[in-house]
């Protein structure tokens, strides 16, 4: 059981991708998103062997590139890949975005240059805190969620960044042996499905 966190932290199953196995023949994804904001996290708050993977929440965009916001973030990302050594087989993955940070997600994914600055940040990134991949949590595409500027051509450009992401997390792979995971946070409700073009994105 995890202990009790001053954060939010939410947990689920991970839904396997529709190209995926069967569900029966993989073994379940416990995954925690640990939202600290300006709290730093200590010794005991967390169990790692409760979990199987672990999203920090939230970095930011800026500039087309990602970010931290917090001064406490890199020292908590520092903690989390530390968890690795109670349980190696841990995943820590960067989120970027949330319902108030998902501002500069559609002129991100405008064009292939935005989001190759956007990927090689990301690419930057994970490489310098020693994590596992990037959780994308775009609220929404295609929608103005939070207030967030959006076009219509959202829903394209969303599925071409996550198959450029993957692209690019498979070259580092390929050089580092390291498989890097690639994770959204999609929508409940039949608007995003209306947005997104889940069919094709999904497999990446």
């Amino acid at each position: 059981m995890l202990k009790t966190l001053p954060i939010l932290l939410a947990m689920g199953l991970a839904i396997p991708a529709l190209h995926a196995s069967s569900p029966s023949t993989q073994s379940p994804q416990v995954i925690a998103y640990v939202f600290p904001q300006a709290v730093t996290l200590q010794p005991g708050q967390i169990d790692a062997h409760a979990l199987t993977r672990i999203n920090y929440a939230f970095a930011n965009i800026q500039d087309g590139r990602i970010v931290l916001e917090h001064a406490n973030d890199s020292a908590n990302l520092a903690f989390l890949v530390d968890l690795r050594k109670e349980n190696p087989s841990l995943a820590i993955l960067i989120s970027v975005g949330g319902w108030l940070w998902s501002g500069q997600f559609s002129d991100v994914a405008l064009t292939q240059k935005s989001r190759q600055i956007f990927i090689q940040s990301v690419v930057e990134f994970v490489n310098l805190y020693h994590l596992d991949g990037l959780d994308i949590d775009w609220e929404y595409p295609g929608m103005s969620g939070a207030g967030h500027p959006f076009r219509n051509e959202d829903r394209e450009n969303f599925t071409a960044l996550l198959k450029e992401l993957r692209v690019q997390f498979n070259r580092e792979t390929s050089k580092t042996g390291r498989k890097l995971l690639l994770t959204i946070a999609a929508g409940s409700g039949d608007d995003f499905l209306a947005h997104t073009e889940m069919s094709k994105a999904q497999k990446y």
